[in-house]
């Protein structure tokens, strides 16, 4: 169970998955003992390539987390206490789950000729680690078992509306942080991390310039601890290999919440399963609804928030700028009483801003 004194950020450090990284070289399933020293060096590399992802505005006490859907949808997440979330190949623009990787492979040609004057044996690795990501790219980034759930930090936003919200028709959901934090966290202390999913909130990066600070505090800690194991690279199988496949899972890591700058707008947060590779390697297969939309199945599974009955972490819900604003008011209103919402956890009802054709 979350300790409330240590505040939720802390416990999300805490509890992410901990399984040895995968040797990919040779048998992208399966485990290896890794060498303490490539332990110490993971360990380093996971906090450089998480924290600008775990930690930013997002975590900020009081910060709502918006999720704009459809007026059905929004019933359904309400009677549920259930959220979705989608495969990311199936996502609305399918350049989303491919910027990251370019971005990723782009970066690292540039570094190893960067490199390669200074320091041709460094190079070695960071050539060794592109090769990796090249020829293990469905273990790297592995989307069969990657779902999300898409918040935004902006409640009220036209670009949003459009695309998520039946162009106005619809709802934006304002949930606590801080709670969706501590109920997710709750929900880690049960189940085996192989097999049960841990999302947990990643904050989206447009800049290519903070993107690139990423990648290369990834790199610049992999120089740093490249003299004490640039020996046994060359002699010992287990270092190479192992050394080739952390800065590959790293990187990979580091570019999982990148997207393009026209987007930054939406300032957007996603719910990313934090022991996907642990599922990955232990061979987990989950257990997959499927919806329709516009002629095209979609694979999702759905976020719990509301276990042992608890009401939805609901702060506020905006209503589309193109429904009804009194009525829709108090049809939401009774909804959210009938479903035991009262005068301290009822959220605010508000009618959008945004003027929309």
């Amino acid at each position: 169970m979350i300790c409330r004194e240590c505040g939720p950020i802390s416990c999300l450090h805490g509890i992410r998955g901990t399984l040895d990284e995968t040797e990919l070289a040779e048998r992208p399933q399966m485990s290896i003992r890794l060498d303490p020293r490539l332990q110490t060096l993971s360990a380093q590399l996971q906090e450089v390539a998480l924290k600008p992802l775990l930690e930013g505005p997002h975590t900020i006490e009081g910060t709502l987390y918006h999720h704009y859907t459809s007026a059905l949808g929004g019933l359904k997440i309400l009677e549920s206490g259930d959220l979705w979330a989608t495969n990311i190949d199936f996502l609305n623009d399918p350049d989303e789950t491919q910027y990251g990787e370019r971005f990723c492979l782009r970066f690292l040609q540039n570094v190893i000729e960067e490199y390669r004057p200074v320091d041709n044996e460094f190079v070695t690795l960071l050539d060794g680690i592109q090769k990796v990501i090249w020829q293990f790219a469905e273990d790297i980034f592995p989307h069969e078992l990657q779902f999300l759930t898409s918040f935004s930090l902006e409640g009220d936003l036209l670009s949003q509306w459009r695309a998520y919200a039946d162009n106005g028709k619809g709802l934006s959901l304002g949930f606590s942080n801080t709670e969706i934090l501590y109920r997710l966290v709750e929900n880690f202390a049960e189940g085996d991390e192989t097999k049960v999913p841990r999302p947990i909130p990643h904050l989206v990066l447009y800049e290519k310039s903070e993107q690139e600070a990423l990648l290369r505090n990834v790199v610049n800690a992999l120089y740093d601890a490249w003299p004490a194991l640039k020996t046994d690279f060359y002699k010992n199988d287990e270092i190479n290999k192992g050394l080739k496949s952390i800065g590959a899972l790293k990187f990979a890591t580091a570019t999982m919440c990148f997207k393009q700058h026209t987007y930054r707008e939406e300032r957007e947060v996603r719910l990313l399963y934090g022991n996907i590779r642990e599922m990955k390697t232990s061979g987990t297969k989950l257990e997959i609804n499927v919806r329709e939309r516009d002629g095209l199945l979609i694979p999702y599974r759905t976020v719990g928030l509301n276990q042992n009955k608890k009401l939805l972490p609901l702060t506020k819900i905006i209503i589309g700028s193109k429904m009804d604003k009194s009525r829709t008011q108090r049809a939401l209103g009774d909804l959210l009483w009938t479903l035991g919402y009262r005068e301290e956890t009822m959220p605010e009802l508000v009618h959008s801003a945004v003027r929309m054709r």
